[in-house]
């Protein structure tokens, strides 16, 4: 997926530096920036993961948990408007990414306010089988 852009490399990169030094920025706009940096080779030297370690000290895997639920999300049609106010977190919000749509976002929502993070992918597994049934 190609992450479609109006906006410069320095620019692109001044911005997700932003949205990562604030503790409480968007996952949801964090992964615009690191989509936007990845599909358009807008990161310092050959590979995408090792410079964002460098810069950011965020791993492999976080990075793409995180560019997966943007890129989930902004598919199915949910906006940064619909996730901003959640009260989750990363960790919740990535574990949704397979059940999200604009229609269910507010009873997911409430599901992973309630639970732990252990039981609320328990719940994710359940609702992800039920579909493919």
């Amino acid at each position: 997926m190609n992450t479609q852009i109006d906006i410069s490399q320095e620019e692109a990169i001044r911005i997700l530096n932003l949205l990562i030094e604030e503790k409480k920025s968007s996952v949801f706009l964090i992964g615009k920036y690191l989509s936007i940096i990845k599909d358009h080779c807008f990161y310092h030297g050959d590979d995408f993961f090792e410079w964002l370690s460098d810069m950011h000290e965020m791993e492999y895997r976080t990075a793409c948990y995180i560019i997966a639920f943007y890129r989930a999300t902004e598919g199915a049609g949910i906006t940064f408007k619909q996730l901003e106010n959640t009260g989750l977190g990363w960790t919740k919000l990535t574990i949704l990414t397979d059940v999200l749509t604009p229609t269910n976002l507010d009873y997911w929502f409430e599901i992973a306010r309630n639970l732990s993070t252990v039981k609320l992918k328990e719940e994710v597994k359940k609702a992800k089988l039920a579909k493919a049934a």
